[in-house]
This record gives C-alpha cells, sequence and structure tokens, in this order.
C-alpha cells in the first residue's frame, strides 16, 4: 500500500512539474496572411486605399495568427485614408476593446479620435478631442504625442467654432484647461477682444492655474506667432485680387469680368485642394485673401498671415504686392 502511495505521488509530482515548466504554444506566422498585409502595403504607398484595405481584411479573416491584429489595425488605417470612417472606426475600436494589449492600441486611438472630430455631434468632437490630448500626455511614443498635441491644438485654434472652445474651457479637466485657455485667448484676440482675454487668463492664474510661456507672449507681443510645423497639416494661404467687397451682388454671374477669371480660379484651386486631400493622408488649411491689387491692403494681411504660418503661400504676381 506505501509502494503504491509512492508510487502516485511520484507521478503526480512529475504532472505538477510538467504543468509549471509547459509555456503557451506560439502563435504561427501564416505565410499567405503575410502575403495579404505586404501587398497591401505597397498599395498603401501607392495611395490605393480601398485595394490595400481589402486585402487587410483578407489577412485579418484568416485563422489567428502572428499578424492579426496588424492586419486590424491596417484595414482600419486603409479605410481612413480611403474616406469610409464607419469600417476604419469598427476596426479601430476592435483593436481598443478586444486586444487591449495590443501595440497598436495607441495609433488605434489616435486615428479613432480624428475620426469623432468630423462628427457634428458635440459628445463625439469632445470624446475626440479629450483622446487627443491624453494621448499627447500619456503615449509611449514621442511622436505619436506629439501628433496628437498638434492635432489638438490645431482644432482648438482653427476648426472649432468660437462659442465651443469657450464652453469647453468651462467643463475641461484641470490638466487641460491651459491649452485650452491659450486657443481661447488666441481666438479672442483675434476677435478684437484682448480685453476679454487678458480678463480670462487673470481669472486662470488667480484660481491657481499656472502661468504660461506661450501666453505671456501672446499679450506681450503686437504679433503673436503660433508654431505650426506639423507632418500631417498642409496650411496654404491663396491670394488672390477678388474685389469682393467691391460689390453688392448676389450671383456670380453679377461680377465684373475683371473679377471672374480668379473667383474661377480659385474654384479649380480648391477643387484640386479637395481632391488632393481626398487622395492623401494630408488634412489642408486653406485660407483665401482678398488683395485687391493693393498694397496697402497686403501689408494689412501679414500679421494674420503670420499668425497663420502657412507651409505654402499662393498669390497672383503683381510688382508691388509681390514685392511685400
Amino acid at each position: 500500500m506505501n509502494k503504491q502511495l509512492i508510487c502516485y505521488l511520484f507521478l503526480l509530482s512529475i504532472v505538477v512539474s510538467a504543468c509549471k515548466t509547459t509555456r503557451p504554444l506560439a502563435l504561427q506566422r501564416d505565410i499567405q496572411a503575410a502575403g495579404y498585409i505586404d501587398q497591401g502595403k505597397q498599395l498603401m504607398r501607392a495611395e490605393q486605399y480601398t485595394e490595400a484595405a481589402r486585402l487587410f481584411e483578407q489577412a485579418s479573416q484568416r485563422p489567428f495568427h502572428q499578424q492579426s491584429t496588424l492586419a486590424i489595425y491596417l484595414a482600419g488605417l486603409a479605410s481612413y485614408y480611403a474616406g469610409d470612417l464607419d469600417v476604419a472606426t469598427q476596426r479601430f475600436q476592435t483593436i481598443i476593446q478586444e486586444f487591449p494589449r495590443s501595440r497598436y492600441v495607441p495609433d488605434a486611438r489616435y486615428h479613432d479620435a480624428l475620426i469623432n472630430l468630423q462628427f457634428n455631434t458635440r459628445t463625439k468632437r469632445a470624446n475626440g478631442l479629450n483622446e487627443l490630448l491624453l494621448l499627447a500626455r500619456t503615449a509611449q511614443n514621442p511622436r505619436l504625442a506629439e501628433d496628437a498635441l498638434n492635432q489638438a491644438r490645431q482644432y482648438l485654434f482653427f476648426d472649432a467654432r468660437d462659442a465651443w472652445v469657450e464652453d469647453l474651457y468651462q467643463s475641461v479637466t484641470d490638466e487641460d484647461k491651459a491649452i485650452v485657455l491659450e486657443a481661447l485667448c488666441y481666438r479672442k484676440i483675434n476677435n478684437g477682444a484682448a480685453a476679454e482675454a487678458e480678463s480670462f487668463y487673470r481669472e486662470f492664474v488667480e484660481n491657481g492655474g499656472a502661468s504660461t510661456s506661450w501666453l505671456d507672449s501672446l499679450f506681450a507681443a503686437s504679433q503673436p506667432v503660433v508654431n505650426r510645423i506639423e507632418t500631417n497639416i498642409i496650411k496654404i494661404a491663396l491670394f488672390l485680387p477678388l474685389h469682393l467687397d467691391d460689390y453688392r451682388t448676389r450671383y456670380a454671374s453679377e461680377l465684373p469680368g475683371h473679377t471672374k477669371p480668379w473667383l474661377e480660379f480659385y474654384e479649380g484651386f480648391a477643387l484640386a485642394v479637395q481632391r488632393y486631400q481626398q487622395q492623401s493622408n494630408k488634412k489642408i488649411f486653406l485660407k483665401v485673401y482678398d488683395t485687391r491689387r493693393d498694397t496697402a491692403a497686403v501689408r494689412a494681411m501679414l500679421p494674420d498671415l503670420d499668425r497663420l504660418y502657412p507651409d505654402i503661400v499662393v498669390g497672383s504676381v503683381y510688382s508691388a504686392p509681390a514685392q511685400i
């Protein structure tokens, strides 16, 4: 009886030891899925996003493999660039919710936030902005943190409505209040309400907020400049002699002959910008200045041009305005 007990305990110890040392089997590499992903990446580089998304989807639908989460994320990314935002959102949410430890979660959160900023509902836009601000503070990848901050600043300073930014300032968390305040004061000053902007800043500091060097320089300088160098955004300043405020017209057909060619140029330019934006991974901000062939008018536009900090300046060439 004792021998049987000893033998049983010996076998049990072997089983327990084996259980402790056995490691879970590693996921196998799926050669066919890898081929789909490589082909999809090539199509992405060629800006053929719809076809790329189809190949990434095929790779993601294979039995679970080493690159499954990569395929799901790339399917969302390709769909995002193809303009299919519903599918993109579904793929990004799959990564975020079903694979929370995946290395692609931060990037999925980033692009999902950009999609939310494009919704018409205040809640969606607020969620998108809050996510970008959170990534800017916590992302381990410095590039991603910088991109998230730049996108948040772009939205706060230029894209969102003034009233929305002011409402947001009243409800935003203390961690993000300073950056929203910067955007709010910048907008107030541009709208001719410098005193109101100073009041917001003074109240912020009196309530325990830390002063920021950017806001200090904003109020101290006569022509404050926002540093707007960003990898994913192209800002274009278009100068044309439209003379639009010279006429009281309701229809384009009523405009004088010397204005119509420049209006047609603008329409073609705007269409080209729209098409390029749809086919690329860049967001384009286009601002039009009516020069009226007047050097004084162009000089008056220079402070605003400094604040915009455009990547590209396009304009008609006339000797006097061009020299400015």
